[in-house]
């Protein structure tokens, strides 16, 4: 279903909330957060299959060579793997 609403003045002890188990230090920090407006922001993604001529003498790897949105994760794994 929608996210529930959330005042802004509320936002970082809601956050917390939400995160029961991580460990004290992180949690703090999150309620240190003042509560400022969240500003979101697009994600732009190459569509599936989108390929370039190869001009050689640059390497590019993890996120940089695999064009992806940050939702799974995986550009330090692919960085890694490259």
């Amino acid at each position: 279903g929608p996210a529930p609403q959330v005042d802004a003045s509320t936002l970082p002890s809601a956050v917390a909330a939400l995160l029961p188990s991580w460990h004290s230090d992180l949690t703090s920090l999150l309620l240190a957060c003042d509560a400022a407006p969240l500003v979101l922001r697009p994600i732009y993604a190459m569509p599936v299959g989108t390929r370039w001529a190869c001009r050689g003498q640059t390497t590019l790897i993890g996120d940089a060579a695999h064009v992806m949105s940050p939702f799974a994760g995986a550009g330090a794994n692919l960085a890694l793997q490259d």
